[in-house]
């Protein structure tokens, strides 16, 4: 628990924004000081804890299939940033929080005081939008296909090759970044003071010789360095999956558009509400996180969201304006709800035998 007075964090952070946020140096910035501030965290409290967002999670920070190691994962580091940026994206993460300067592309230095480093993320996508249906598949085919691919700015889900870099110890920021422009490393991540994880857009044979040869590379990991073969996530993706009840958005071109502005998010009862113009029927993803007792409605009416990206909320809307809502209606409460209601009907039944002749 912080120690710093709610005064303090505030001068850290700054006004809160309506988008998510992250930190690097939990250890001062964690999800509890943003509840102090205002700030909607991507984590949220520990206390909450969902099976589908870890899962989520640790694909988004390692970028490495899931552990299964039953242990909650979050977001939240200490000095690096996650390595799928393009997820921190699609999750509308546009504050992070840093206890030292980073290095990495479209966040914009806002503001520093005491160390504390608060970036905007020009890169992060709306907390909903509209989309066509998507790849309906199982869990497992979903994060394989993560794994292996990456979504562009448009929000395609597209197939990448991965790779890490170690930069050898005199290598200055202006070299690392003439390398990774030649050998078009893009979307560059720290993992340590020397080591970077790229999505590899130019994975041939030549360019990644190239790459190994090259004087200010100590060393590499996801190619063959004699061959100059990609070893890791290949750049195929498989284009048929078994069928599950997960969408993966950004699997289909879409031929209709469509806008979606929210009213209210972030509420302490956990409803969310927006306004939908789509010019075909698809769906309305919302980065939140998906769970049953989280009900969705559309004009009003109750429908079936389904999980998507494997963790969020996509909820089916037809052509036209619509108002979208989601509503925290915990099954406890209907329990008890009915429980009441046979009460109610047993001691009804109970007093009329009971009453006198």
């Amino acid at each position: 628990m912080s120690v710093e007075t709610t005064s303090r964090v505030r001068q850290w952070m700054g006004p809160p924004n309506p988008g998510r946020a992250i930190s690097t140096c939990e250890n001062r910035i964690s999800a509890g000081e943003m509840l102090r501030n205002g700030q909607p965290a991507l984590d949220g409290l520990a206390g909450i804890i969902l099976s589908e967002y870890s899962d989520w999670a640790d694909v988004a920070s390692s970028g490495n299939p899931l552990p299964h190691d039953g242990q909650f994962h979050g977001i939240d580091t200490e000095g690096v940033l996650p390595a799928r940026r393009d997820l921190l994206d699609a999750a509308n993460v546009s504050r992070i929080y840093s206890c030292a300067p980073l290095d990495a592309p479209s966040l914009t230095l806002v503001s520093q005081v005491d160390e504390i480093y608060t970036y905007r993320n020009d890169a992060a996508r709306p907390r909903a939008f509209w989309t066509c249906e998507g790849l309906m598949t199982t869990k497992a085919a979903a994060t394989t296909r993560i794994l292996r691919s990456r979504y562009d700015r448009e929000g395609r889900l597209l197939p990448r090759a991965y790779i890490n870099v170690r930069w050898a110890p005199d290598v200055a920021a202006d070299r690392r970044r003439t390398v990774e422009q030649e050998r078009r490393l893009k979307d560059g991540v720290a993992l340590d003071d020397r080591t970077w994880r790229y999505s590899l857009d130019d994975p041939s044979v030549a360019n990644v010789m190239a790459l190994v040869r090259d004087t200010a590379v100590e060393d590499t990991h996801g190619v063959d360095r004699i061959t100059g073969a990609v070893t890791q996530a290949s750049a195929t993706v498989e284009t048929e999956a078994e069928t599950g009840n997960e969408m993966l958005t950004g699997t289909t071109a879409c031929a209709g558009t469509g806008t979606v502005d929210i009213s209210a998010q972030d509420q302490t009862d956990g409803r969310l509400t927006a306004s939908v113009e789509a010019a075909a029927p698809g769906y309305v993803f919302l980065s939140e996180p998906f769970y049953p007792e989280r009900e969705a409605f559309v004009d009003g009416q109750l429908v079936t969201s389904v999980r998507a990206d494997l963790a969020f909320t996509a909820v089916p809307v037809p052509a036209g304006s619509h108002q979208v809502e989601l509503r925290y209606t915990p099954t406890s409460f209907r329990v008890g709800l009915g429980l009441s209601v046979l009460t109610v009907i047993m001691w009804a039944g109970l007093s009329r035998r009971r009453r006198p002749r």
